[in-house]
């Protein structure tokens, strides 16, 4: 209602904002910035010079090396943002860029020999982390009569960079024995980590002249060459050949409702997904991995023999080397759901006062 805002009834409201804030993480664990004695595990002999006897005692060992001046973990968060109200708030819009900065985040990090320490590692706060992204909400209302509808949707995109490790590269998300996700500065943190798989072993033959894989036999999985120490194929499948197979994190998350009613009878719709991410698919692990000779599933009856070479899946074996973290287990986690469906009806108001209502509906989730 402002002289300079256009009074053509075209904008009904609009909004400017922006936010900027720091708030802090004390959830980081008691006393890491003390220093620590660990005891009850470390023997130690004893000997009596002079009876000669040797006594077993308990002995001790530095723990953690003090950090006295550890600290929380801070998050920087800027929101600047713009909400619309079109057509006399008939149709809505708002749409916002977020930055979330987190810095000072605690990082065991290596410790130089000489400060003492059993574990070798002392948290640092060392680690930053930066993810931005879009959210998005359009709305729009509708009436006509005894017919009412209004459907919303509303969509948001997320990216994050680890920007400081102090160098180092965490590996975590352990699933049997193996480190499936890795943060490392410069890429997406917690992705997943592994080799890529060019296929199976068909023949003795084939492994001899594929790269040295060491214990291949035919039916195993055959792993690309990726890299060696001087950044190109160097003829040996090793650690130095593992890649990003991909992000658990999803680019687009979205979710769409809507909402209907004519007269007594009315009806919800809400669909919702996500998009771009990976998932790591343990139940192919599990069932078709052949570490165990139970609980294994029909796929199994489909693994590599001599007389079956025309399949995806590995022979039958104990050997861990077809179950080490790759591409194999990578699907694409991307999907769109119906989540939820409601159909009503409204009896016509009941009693003298016509205000006692009763609704029938189902609804299917």
């Amino acid at each position: 209602k402002e002289d300079f805002f256009p009074q053509n009834g075209l904008i009904s409201s609009l909004k400017l904002r922006g936010s900027l804030g720091t708030v802090g993480n004390d959830r980081i664990g008691e006393y890491r910035y003390a220093a620590s004695i660990n005891t009850g595990s470390y023997n130690t002999s004893f000997v009596d010079i002079l009876t000669g006897s040797t006594y077993l005692g308990a002995g001790t060992t530095a723990g953690n090396v003090a950090v006295p001046d550890l600290r929380w973990e801070t998050t920087t968060m800027t929101n600047v943002g713009v909400d619309m109200y079109l057509w006399d708030n008939r149709f809505s819009f708002a749409a916002e860029y977020y930055k979330n900065r987190s810095d000072d985040l605690l990082i065991n990090v290596r410790l130089t020999p000489s400060l003492g320490g059993h574990n070798g590692f002392g948290p640092r706060n060392v680690g930053s982390v930066e993810t931005d992204g879009f959210e998005f909400n359009l709305g729009y209302n509708e009436s006509e009569g005894a017919f009412q509808w209004s459907a919303n949707l509303n969509l948001s995109t997320t990216r994050n960079v680890v920007q400081n490790l102090n160098g180092e590269v965490l590996n975590n998300g352990g699933f049997e024995g193996a480190n499936l996700l890795r943060s490392v500065e410069g890429e997406a943190l917690n992705h997943f980590f592994g080799f890529v798989r060019l296929g199976l072993f068909q023949s003795a033959e084939e492994i001899l002249t594929s790269p040295l894989q060491e214990g291949a036999q035919p039916g195993d999985i055959k792993f690309a060459d990726l890299s060696g120490p001087e950044g190109i194929p160097d003829g040996v499948i090793d650690d130095l050949d593992k890649t990003i197979l991909g992000n658990p994190i999803p680019d687009i998350t979205y979710g769409f409702s809507l909402n209907a009613s004519y007269k007594n009878f009315d009806a919800t719709i809400f669909i919702n997904g996500m998009q771009g991410n990976e998932i790591y698919n343990t139940n192919v692990w599990d069932l078709e991995g052949g570490r165990r000779f139970f609980n294994a599933g029909p796929q199994a009856l489909d693994a590599w023999t001599p007389n079956n070479r025309d399949t995806n899946i590995p022979r039958i074996t104990t050997d861990p080397q077809n179950l080490l973290p790759s591409n194999r287990f990578i699907e694409d986690g991307s999907f769109m759901r119906l989540k939820n469906i409601t159909l009503g009806y409204s009896l016509p108001g009941l009693g003298r006062d016509n205000k006692t209502n009763i609704r029938f509906y189902v609804s299917g989730q």
